[in-house]
C-alpha cells in the first residue's frame, strides 16, 4: 500500500483533471477524491470503468463513440511535449477503443514482458522464431521484449500469412541448438477456426506440414492472443500440449502483460506449474478479480475458489489512465500466489 496508494492519489487527480468525461460524474456521485485514498479499503470504494456498458451504466465503448478518441487521450501530455501514439483494440464486440501511450509506456510494459518471458524458461541467447503480428500491440511488446534480451538470435516470420514454411525460416537464420516456435494472435489454433483478428495459418496446419523439422528442432510453445488462454487449458489438461512444453502470455491491448501462464507438463514437474494457472504479473499494472458485493453495492476483490470480473488499473502510466477497468474478461482465483508450489511470482 505504501508504494501503490501515492501512484493511485496521484492517478486520480490526473484523470479528473485530464479525462473529465470518462471519471468526473461518476467519481463526484461515489465522494471520489485523491485525498480520500487513504487505505486498499479506499481503493476498493472507487467505481470500476466498464467497457461496455449495462444496466443504464454508460461504458467507455460507448463514451468514445459519442464523444470521439480524444476521451481517452489525456490533455496534459503536449503541453509537456510528450508524444502518444494510438493502439486500438480488435473491436470484436463493437468499436475499437483506443488506448493513447507514449514510448516511455511501451517501454515499461517491454520490461515487464521480459519478466514473464523469464518464468517462462526463455532466456538470453535463445533461438526464438517469431510469428507474432508485430503491428497489434501486444505483438509489437512481446517483439520489443524478445530483442532485449542479449544474444538473442531472432527470425521474423510475414505478419500476413504465419510461417509458411518452418524449413526455410529456420535454415535462413538458425545456430546450434533448438529452435523456439511463438504463435501469436494473428494465426488461429485449429483448421478453420474464424480468423476473428485477420488471416493467418492454423497452428496445427503449421506443425503438421513441418513435422520433422518441428519434432527435432523446436524446443517450446509460446502462445498468446485473442482466445489462445481456453484453448491452453484444454490441451494442457492432456498433458504436454503438440508434443511440447507450452507457455502463455495474456494481456489486452489496454493492458500489456497481464498474467503468464506455465500450464502443467508431465515431463518437467517441478517447474512447470501443476494448477495451469495464470500467474498475475507484480506490476506494471495492478490487476483485481471483482465480485459485486449486493450489501454495499459495490465491487470487492475475489476470494479464492471464487470467479469474477478481471480489472485493471494503470498507477505508472503516462497514456490513457485505467481506473479499476473493467475489460470484459472473467477468471476464477485457483490459489493465493504465494501458495502456489510451482513458486513463480513475479
Amino acid at each position: 500500500e505504501k508504494i501503490f496508494l501515492p501512484f493511485i492519489r496521484y492517478q486520480i487527480e490526473r484523470a479528473l483533471r485530464t479525462m473529465p468525461s470518462i471519471y468526473l460524474k461518476s467519481y463526484r456521485e461515489a465522494g471520489i477524491t485523491p485525498e480520500s485514498i487513504e487505505s486498499i479499503e479506499d481503493f476498493w470504494r472507487i467505481p470500476p470503468l466498464p467497457k461496455d456498458g449495462a444496466a443504464g451504466h454508460v461504458g467507455l465503448r460507448e463514451k468514445v463513440e459519442q464523444s470521439g478518441y480524444v476521451v481517452v487521450e489525456p490533455n496534459d501530455l503536449e503541453e509537456k511535449g510528450i508524444s502518444t501514439g494510438a493502439y486500438f483494440s480488435g473491436g470484436t464486440m463493437g468499436t475499437a477503443v483506443p488506448t493513447f501511450l507514449t514510448d516511455w509506456d511501451i517501454e515499461v510494459e517491454s520490461q515487464a514482458s521480459i519478466r514473464g518471458l523469464y518464468a517462462c524458461d526463455i532466456k538470453p541467447k535463445s533461438v526464438i522464431l517469431n510469428t507474432y503480428n508485430v503491428s497489434h500491440k501486444g505483438g509489437y511488446v512481446i517483439t520489443k521484449a524478445l530483442c532485449s534480451l542479449p544474444g538473442v538470435h531472432y527470425i521474423q516470420a510475414k505478419n500476413t500469412d504465419g510461417p509458411k514454411n518452418l524449413v526455410e525460416l529456420i535454415k535462413n537464420g538458425s545456430r546450434e541448438g533448438k529452435e523456439l516456435l511463438l504463435v501469436g494472435a494473428q494465426p488461429p489454433i485449429r483448421e478453420g477456426d474464424i480468423q476473428q483478428k485477420g488471416s493467418g495459418r492454423d497452428l496445427f496446419s503449421i506443425i503438421r506440414e513441418n513435422a520433422k523439422i518441428y519434432n527435432d528442432r523446436v524446443d517450446r510453445i509460446l502462445l498468446g492472443g485473442f482466445r489462445i488462454i481456453l484453448e491452453v487449458e484444454k490441451m494442457s489438461r492432456q498433458g504436454p500440449p503438440l508434443g511440447k512444453p507450452l507457455t502463455t502470455i495474456y494481456g489486452s491491448t489496454e493492458v500489456m502483460p497481464a498474467f503468464y501462464g506455465t500450464p502443467y507438463d508431465k515431463s518437467n514437474p517441478d517447474k512447470i506449474c501443476t494448477f495451469n494457472n495464470l500467474h498475475a504479473m507484480f506490476g506494471p499494472h495492478y490487476v483485481e478479480v471483482l465480485k459485486l458485493d449486493e450489501r454495499f453495492k459495490r465491487w470487492v476483490p475475489a476470494k479464492v475458489g471464487e470467479k469474477g470480473a478481471l480489472a485493471f488499473t494503470t498507477p505508472f502510466r503516462q497514456g490513457t489512465i485505467y481506473l479499476r477497468y473493467l475489460i470484459g474478461d472473467v477468471a476464477t482465483i485457483k490459489r493465493a500466489e504465494q501458495d502456489c508450489e510451482c513458486k513463480k511470482t513475479l
